[in-house]
């Protein structure tokens, strides 16, 4: 673990003891919206499951750790950050959003999604693929995810609320809440910039300084700085001890603990890195770059965030092929995650209390620590406790849960498919069930209402 700096400690000690009590027996709903019976309404008429399964299914081949013979095109892979690109940061006069994903906010303000931070499950697949190189597997997924429990399935904020959503479609829904709204199935703990919804310093929308710091300074004094697989990933375990230190509602599901929370360490080294002649695989991600993409301006050593700033550094060269998808972010998380950020449960009484779930305990004890690391198991695992758990986990969300569990499993079940996953019957803990045990056991569970 990556210690504190002493002025990070005093901060969060201040902050701490200014707050108030916080009560977990007081859950604060994850949206605001639920879904009413009006007949034969049709609440697929814009995003339809046919859609989500198609896009699902595009898996890219398997890949492999190791060089590859990748080909550098300066053309194809220049990202274009002028004219109708050109950078320019939200209007938040007129109500522009920005949320907790850098990479979103990015493509926002080169308008490659819509400027005002809002957009629909098409143009955020899209622009991920064409600006990051993001494979349609993954972003079917993890767009399908967001549009259906922060928005209004046509389209949602990457922040909060935002009066350019359909905020009543049909009269159906109430009032989304964005990407922002979603702890914990899609805003999770421990993230590499933005702080857990419930620790000390109360943001998580908006990046931590002290954070980015952490992660910045692991390459400081280095002579070639890169923000490499490696280095992110111990940010990833760094991150997984302070939040545990931190926050006394910390708590990691299979899914949001495993494949939400690990994805953005993944995808700020694979997607961000600038490509070259010279590394056209893996390409580079340094100081600058860096404090681009996360919007930190001035010089080292007087260096400042400047809330939604994100933006597309000059000379920027993507990925060449559209390929990091499920496999690939499942075979990072596999390779470099510290066995602790692997592990399920949270804190039981505070800060410092974390205490895991035994794998041999889960499920009929058909999956354990030996073989979540063989193959598929560990992405196989979290993408079954998403479908397994959905409808429970929904369900004080949603009054009529079919179209949105439609939905999920049409961008969950084509992935499963593909990796010829194994199916898991439930995800009981010796035999109690998950929601009963987790309730009992974790504050941070019972006072979100629920996860995956």
């Amino acid at each position: 673990m990556k210690p504190f700096t002493f002025c990070s400690v005093a901060l969060l000690a201040k902050q701490a003891a200014a707050l108030p009590h916080i009560d977990p027996d007081t859950p604060i709903p994850l949206n605001a919206f639920k879904f009413g019976a009006r007949g034969d309404v049709d609440y697929h008429n814009i995003i339809s499951p046919d859609v989500i399964r198609k896009y699902a299914s595009q898996a890219p081949d398997c890949p492999f750790l190791g060089k590859r013979d990748i080909p550098f095109d300066p053309v194809k892979q220049l990202v274009d950050v002028h004219g109708d690109h050109e950078f320019k940061p939200p209007n938040w006069e007129a109500g522009d959003v920005r949320g907790l994903c850098p990479g979103l906010n990015t493509l926002a303000n080169h308008n490659y999604l819509p400027r005002n931070g809002v957009a629909t499950w098409t143009q955020y697949v899209t622009a991920v693929a064409k600006v990051w190189g993001m494979a349609p597997d993954i972003s079917a997924v993890l767009t399908t995810l967001g549009v259906v429990l922060g928005g209004d399935l046509i389209s949602v904020s990457q922040g909060g609320w935002s009066k350019f959503m359909n905020n009543n479609l049909l009269g159906l829904l109430g009032t989304p809440r964005g990407l922002d709204g979603c702890h914990p199935f899609f805003e999770v703990d421990g993230s590499p910039t933005r702080g857990d919804l419930y620790d000390p310093i109360g943001d998580n929308n908006n990046m931590n300084m002290s954070y980015f710091m952490d992660l910045y300074n692991l390459q400081k004094d280095a002579e070639d700085p890169n923000y490499s697989i490696e280095v992110l990933y111990e940010h990833n375990k760094n991150r997984w001890h302070q939040t545990i230190a931190v926050n006394p509602f910390a708590w990691f599901g299979p899914a949001s603990g495993w494949l939400v929370r690990a994805s953005p360490y993944s995808f700020t080294a694979r997607l961000v890195a600038n490509r070259s002649a010279e590394y056209p695989d893996e390409g580079r991600l340094n100081k600058e770059n860096l404090k681009s993409f996360f919007s930190v301006y001035g010089p080292e050593d007087n260096m400042t965030y400047i809330v939604g700033h994100e933006r597309i550094p000059e000379n920027f060269y993507r990925r060449h092929f559209t390929d990091y998808g499920i496999l690939a972010n499942a075979l990072d998380i596999i390779t470099y995650s510290a066995p602790e950020t692997l592990s399920i449960g949270g804190n039981t009484n505070g800060v410092n209390t974390f205490v895991g779930i035994n794998l041999n305990d889960l499920a009929g004890g058909v999956l354990n620590a030996e073989n979540l690391l063989q193959g598929n198991n560990l992405i196989c695992f979290a993408l079954n406790a998403v479908k397994t758990v959905s409808p429970n986990a929904l369900s004080s969300i949603y009054a009529t849960l079919k179209p949105v569990t439609d939905l999920i499993f049409a961008a969950i079940e084509p992935v499963i498919g593909a990796l010829a996953c194994p199916v898991y019957g439930d995800l009981s803990v010796n035999g109690t069930n998950w929601f009963d045990y987790n309730a009992e056991k974790y504050p941070g569970f019972k006072k979100a209402g629920g996860g995956w």
